[in-house]
């Protein structure tokens, strides 16, 4: 059985990093999306994934308050993107459950 847990992360970098999980989870994906568009999170952008993304569980899929054009550009000209974003992640229930003997 998959069930669906909501993650919301700050998109800040190292020292200031923060990231939470929902106290939900959820059986339908769809809820989860729903949970998360009620929290603000509205603009769906799919993004390209690190190893360490990828082994963390992240979904490519990401849900944003704000858009990529509203970041802060350096002054280099390079943008910024240290949105606060929220992505649904999926996780595998085991069908059985097996008391130790």
């Amino acid at each position: 059985m998959i069930i669906y847990l909501p993650h919301y992360d700050n998109g800040e970098d190292y020292s200031d990093y923060s990231h939470h999980i929902s106290s939900n989870a959820y059986y339908k994906y769809e809820d989860a999306i729903e949970e998360i568009s009620n929290n603000g999170y509205n603009i769906k952008e799919v993004v390209d994934l690190d190893e360490w993304d990828i082994k963390e569980g992240m979904s490519a899929i990401r849900f944003y308050k704000i858009t990529i054009k509203d970041c802060i550009v350096s002054y280099t000209g390079e943008i910024l993107d240290s949105r606060r974003f929220a992505y649904v992640h999926e996780i595998n229930l085991l069908d059985e459950y097996k008391e130790d003997e």
